[in-house]
């Protein structure tokens, strides 16, 4: 199972920047990865945003060839079916 996540843009209406600031990284299938940082960082929302329960503005996360764009980028119905599959 290979997972990448491109531009990933995630804000919060109030704060004055983003969470997630254009991440992008790459885990290939059998990779094994750890996600540090101080609190704050964006650790928790970017799980959050990875499996749905959190929406992203912009940028792209795909598992397996299956992409989900963020909200800017996207129909809500065209991120609905992509999120399904």
């Amino acid at each position: 199972m290979s997972f990448r996540a491109t531009g990933l843009v995630r804000s919060y209406p109030g704060m004055s920047q983003p969470v997630l600031r254009e991440l992008s990284f790459d885990i290939p299938s059998g990779g094994l990865v750890a996600i540090l940082g101080k609190s704050g960082a964006g650790k928790s929302t970017l799980l959050r945003c990875a499996v749905g329960l959190e929406p992203f503005e912009r940028g792209t996360l795909e598992l397996d060839g299956v992409a989900v764009a963020g909200t800017e980028q996207v129909s809500a119905a065209d991120r609905a079916v992509s999120l399904r599959a």
